[in-house]
């Protein structure tokens, strides 16, 4: 069974990258939501609408994961608050995902499609497919 991660901004930007992985998956995939708020945007904008950003990202995450689900796919989705390419590594391992694919957005703003993807492969040695 292949396990999927599909890696999610805060915002909750990923529908290109959840089709894909749709397109891709086979019918007994698990597929694994993964949205990280970066930490250093927590301060910036402060513990209490930090709490408020993830409370409405859980809302949508699991909108999300209903309608994957519909499709017949196993699925659940993790949020985590720390740095993006330190939980990518962490979680992949974690879930024993075999593929990770990820959509670029203003979110991963700090350094290219191809920077980013370089350093997750890598660092988990897991092929990448990134989307933009």
């Amino acid at each position: 069974m292949d396990r999927v991660l599909i890696v999610c901004d805060f915002q909750s930007k990923c529908a290109k990258a959840v089709e894909k992985a749709i397109d891709l998956a086979g019918q007994n995939s698990f597929l694994i939501l993964l949205y990280v708020v970066d930490r250093e945007y927590c301060r910036e904008i402060g513990k209490r609408e930090c709490k408020e950003k993830i409370k409405n990202l859980n809302k949508k995450s699991k909108e999300t994961v209903r309608a994957i689900k519909e499709k017949g796919f196993k699925c659940r989705s993790i949020i985590r608050t720390g740095e993006l390419l330190s939980e990518i590594t962490k979680e992949s391992k974690r879930l024993r995902c075999t593929f990770i694919i990820i959509e670029y957005s203003g979110a991963f703003s700090r350094g290219s499609i191809e920077e980013i993807s370089d350093e997750i492969v890598n660092s988990t040695s897991l092929p990448v497919m990134a989307i933009s």
